[in-house]
């Protein structure tokens, strides 16, 4: 199971032939033995060997969690990214829920947990829309200090354009950049703490963190709701 989860794949030896290879710590060696351990990165086939070994070698849940095989595709804890995949789960979560195998002492409990998440997202948008508008004030600031030619010829390129038709395009390149985005996100942004983006980043967090909050403000709603009701 450990093996399929981590390979993709079933196991190319039996349990007999493996486990001296386990007792010993040496499992690394019989996979890359294999004829397919090509297709498996280094840092799988290495996690899998420090996990598959004897208890008093075994790996660490610390240093599991900061392996490379796991570590590079988890962003960081405090991470803009990070902050709104716990409330896209908060959101899945509720949503897969029976109502009917649900208290009301849970559902305040879980309100309490929303708020708070809702707290964070507000916080966190607030430090972006900061930092965007820092950098495009920036920008502004360079634009005027040189480059007059290149605002000019800009501008006679954009002219070719009506401005109707220029409108409709940028909204449907934007619309595509965030649906792109949105589905490689974790692989996108693994931001570390207060590491900066380029503006562009910033600007699609910016909008990410508008659709979680509003996904997340109908969920507290419900819940509010089904508070109530059972108060009155």
């Amino acid at each position: 199971m450990l093996f399929m989860m981590l390979i993709g794949a079933p196991p190319p030896i039996r349990d007999k032939v493996a486990l001296p290879y386990i007792v010993s710590g040496r499992l690394k060696l019989l996979l890359e033995q294999w004829k397919r351990a090509h297709l498996v990165n280094g840092p799988a086939l290495d996690c899998l060997n420090r996990m598959l070994t004897l208890e008093k070698h075994r790996i660490t849940m610390d240093k599991l969690l900061a392996h490379p095989f796991v570590a590079e595709d988890m962003p960081a804890p405090d991470s803009p990214v990070a902050k709104i995949e716990t409330a896209k789960k908060f959101v899945s979560d509720w949503r897969k829920l029976r109502r009917s195998k649900i208290s009301v002492g849970d559902v305040r409990d879980k309100l309490l947990e929303g708020e708070s998440i809702m707290n964070t997202l507000l916080t966190e948008k607030k430090q972006l829309a900061k930092v965007q508008k820092k950098e495009a004030g920036e920008k502004g600031e360079k634009g005027e200090g040189g480059g007059g030619d290149k605002a000019n010829n800009k501008h006679s390129n954009s002219s070719t354009l009506s401005p109707s038709q220029g409108t409709k395009d940028k909204e449907e390149e934007s619309k595509q950049q965030i649906n792109d985005e949105q589905i490689s996100l974790s692989n996108k942004f693994h931001l570390k703490g207060n590491h900066t983006t380029n503006p562009d980043e910033h600007a699609l967090l910016v909008t990410l963190f508008e659709q979680s909050i509003g996904e997340l403000q109908d969920v507290l709603t419900e819940m509010q709701e089904i508070v109530q009701k059972n108060t009155l």
